[in-house]
């Protein structure tokens, strides 16, 4: 009747106002104090928007007046347009220039085929799946919402699925590529006046389930490992800043499982900047905390370590989960550029890889170093890495070359011992390196990121630390007769360790 009427726009302008009114009443300061301003942040007031009319500049201008006057910003407010009368209609989509410049976030809802939606989803921030492709599961409707989300994430969009009513539904979803769900399973509607208890009851859960993913883990509290601490050193190294962490928040603390140039162990959760980065989903940055209300007064900035820039990636479980951070600090204001959080994001999926790994890194029982299957797999997963960032990857190997006879004189067990002592030096002497293993029964690997210069100088601390054990070792011991080689790791798309293995090496020095 109101669109017969043509007081459509009008009506919905002024619905719109209860609404607003409600969103800001949210944001008071109870709520700030309930949920964190990170959560309230993301906040967002979806608005569904009448079939194209010429009147429609006059609704957009109404509804930016109305944000004015509740303080609310249109990057927080959604319209909502139904496909069956936009897609195609050359007119209709010309007109949504106008929220888009005002700041409106747009939503197309009722996609039930990509082939309608490929020349047309440009103008659209989200992109909300037909309800009837999830009431009735079944292969063709999946094989639909798969290419539906899989359109959606390579042009960026957020994913919205709408009446999901029961857990297998959502299970197909998580596997589908995991979308924004709305439906009674997760809530059905609520008074306005309900809300609030609501989303403390949510909160509430989800953190507790947090936690309890976060103790299953079995990482709290535990001892350095170097399958973090090497990702943490490369952090550190690749991003030139003085300290790297991967972070656990705890129920009261922030705890650090790996950490370059910090000294504590652990800080208070209220100051933890990772407290507001395990809320959302993304990179969070902060170029100078200073500036930054957020933080300004923390006493992380106004007192040591005085952290001016931050960047966290949250690091997650395949459940979802976000159990802390790996994050990056700096005593000076910085803004990454777009490749360091590519990298910043790549080295989070390997930390990701490692928290999700149950068993302990397998190691050569003799010499404490990685065992040759494990060195090769992490090996290969740090060349690809320095494949896609243009890094140069340089190996430096240490090959025992009289192993044979002293087995014949001495036996298995002094075979060991020497392995186990060399792997140690070594170890201690190669902190720079990224990773350190057997590869082989006489030869110690060494891998890392860096020019032939500084291998050089890491090849030379090497040799004097060598020379130091052997001056070193009591009258009776097998000596040891090795010698220490350079290979500059210069590869094609398919280079593996094993075709660098096979290429040129220089010997940079030999120890009899």
């Amino acid at each position: 009747m109101a669109e017969a009427r043509g007081i459509i726009d009008e009506l919905v302008a002024e619905k719109a106002r209860p609404s607003l009114t409600w969103l800001n009443h949210w944001r008071d300061t109870a709520s700030h104090e309930l949920f964190g301003s990170r959560v309230l942040e993301a906040l967002r007031l979806s608005l569904p928007l009448p079939t194209h009319s010429p009147s429609w500049p006059r609704l957009f201008e109404s509804l930016e007046q109305h944000c004015r006057d509740h303080c609310i910003s249109t990057h927080t407010i959604t319209l909502e347009i139904a496909a069956t009368g936009i897609l195609g209609n050359a007119a209709a989509l010309e007109s949504l220039e106008d929220p888009i410049a005002r700041g409106f976030r747009l939503c197309l809802d009722g996609v039930s085929m990509v082939a309608r939606l490929e020349g047309d989803s440009s103008l659209f921030t989200e992109i909300k799946a037909d309800r009837g492709l999830v009431t009735t599961l079944s292969n063709e409707t999946r094989d639909r919402l798969r290419s539906i989300i899989d359109l959606g994430h390579r042009q960026g969009l957020i994913l919205t699925v709408a009446g999901v009513e029961d857990q297998a539904t959502m299970d197909c979803l998580r596997e589908l590529g995991g979308p924004v769900v709305q439906g009674d399973l997760v809530s059905p509607p609520l008074p306005g006046s309900e809300v609030l208890e609501w989303f403390r009851v949510r909160e509430r859960q989800r953190e507790a389930q947090r936690l309890e993913a976060l103790r299953a883990t079995g990482l709290l509290d535990t001892s350095p490992e170097e399958r973090f601490d090497r990702l943490t050193r490369l952090a550190q190294h690749l991003l030139e800043v003085p300290v790297t962490l991967i972070t656990m928040v705890d129920r009261d603390r922030q705890w650090f499982k790996s950490r370059q140039g910090l000294e504590v162990q652990e800080t208070p959760r209220d100051i933890a900047f990772c407290h507001s980065t395990i809320q959302r989903d993304e990179l969070m940055e902060v170029p100078d905390a200073r500036r930054d209300e957020r933080f300004s007064e923390n006493p992380l900035v106004t007192g040591p370590p005085y952290i001016r820039f931050y960047a966290g990636q949250p690091l997650c479980l395949a459940t979802g989960e976000k159990l802390g951070s790996l994050c990056i600090i700096e005593t000076q204001p910085r803004r990454l550029e777009e490749h360091e959080k590519e990298l910043l994001s790549y080295l989070a999926e390997h930390v990701e890889e490692e928290l999700a790994a149950r068993f302990p890194v397998t190691r050569d029982n003799t010499s404490g170093l990685l065992d040759e299957s494990m060195f090769l797999i992490r090996a290969n997963s740090a060349l690809s890495l320095c494949r896609q960032f243009g890094f140069n990857t340089v190996l430096a190997k240490v090959s025992v070359t009289n192993i044979p006879s002293i087995q014949e004189r001495h036996g298995d067990a002094a075979v060991d011992e020497l392995i186990q002592q060399l792997g140690s030096v070594i170890t201690t002497a190669a902190t720079p390196a990224e990773l350190v293993g057997r590869y082989g029964n006489d030869v110690v690997v060494l891998l890392m990121e860096a020019t032939l210069g500084e291998v050089r100088a890491l090849c030379e601390e090497l040799e004097i630390a060598i020379l130091e054990w052997i001056s070193q070792r009591p009258d009776g011991k097998p000596g040891i007769d090795c010698h220490i080689y350079v290979a500059s790791a210069t590869f094609d798309e398919n280079a593996t360790l094993d075709s660098i293995w096979a290429g040129e090496w220089t010997r940079y020095a030999t120890i009899d």
